[in-house]
């Protein structure tokens, strides 16, 4: 999401900046390349409501539900909103110099953190206490069981009414590696039955990650946005 977001302030920032015309009058690098100026404005919005419920939910005095669903909410309208303004920088007398400082390459848009991302859903298997999660890369289909394939899985087991952990590095979180999808999780003890699991996920070093298009893997993936289930 901080890359996203980083991105998206780019975007603004260049579209919004302003130079002379001959006639003394500014204009806006937005109005020179014939992007509407109410999308740039909606995009200075969303940059701002973006940061501040980012940095909600990475405190943990404010993070909760009820800021998580929020915080996924102004990402979404800002996913929606810079694809809008993507299909106008590859317009025939679009700048090629312009693309570059927005950061694209000639071909089209730059892959974002969230792009790599694992992407997965959890269901449950009541008769045998299991918590089941079936992943992907974004955008990708699941791969068969291999090295191209592993994700590293963090895992935290709280009581329901807890509060939930603010990310990927917060404490009490247990580790697992899987190299297929899915991964599974047994629950044997009585005292889990019930309580609240919350995962994430990214993919491990020599997977598919956060650099690599083709498999070769180099580096992790970023971590996955939390999710959680009722443990059954």
């Amino acid at each position: 999401r901080a890359d996203k977001l980083n991105m998206a302030i780019t975007w603004f920032t260049v579209l919004a900046e302003t130079h002379k015309l001959p006639d003394g009058s500014d204009e806006t690098n937005a109005a020179a390349w014939k992007v509407p100026e109410d999308k740039v404005a909606a995009l200075g919005l969303l940059v701002g409501r973006c940061a501040e419920r980012l940095a909600k939910l990475g405190n943990p005095e404010t993070t909760n539900a009820v800021t998580r669903e929020e915080c996924n909410e102004s990402f979404e309208e800002l996913k929606v909103l810079m694809r809008d303004l993507h299909s106008y920088f590859y317009l025939k007398d679009f700048p090629r110099a312009a693309r570059t400082r927005l950061g694209l390459g000639a071909g089209g848009e730059a892959e974002t953190e969230d792009d790599k991302q694992v992407v997965f859903t959890l269901d449950t298997l009541p008769s045998n206490h299991e918590v089941i999660g079936k992943f992907q890369r974004r955008g990708r289909k699941s791969k068969s069981k291999g090295k191209h394939h592993a994700v590293e899985v963090r895992t935290w087991t709280l009581p329901i009414g807890a509060p939930p952990p603010a990310n990927a590095d917060a404490p009490g979180w247990k580790s697992y590696a899987d190299t297929a999808s899915p991964w599974k999780m047994s629950f044997k003890n009585a005292e889990d039955i019930g309580k609240r699991l919350y995962v994430s996920m990214r993919w491990e070093e020599g997977s598919v990650s956060s650099d690599d298009e083709d498999g070769d893997g180099k580096g992790k993936g970023p971590w996955s946005p939390i999710q959680d289930i009722v443990i059954p």
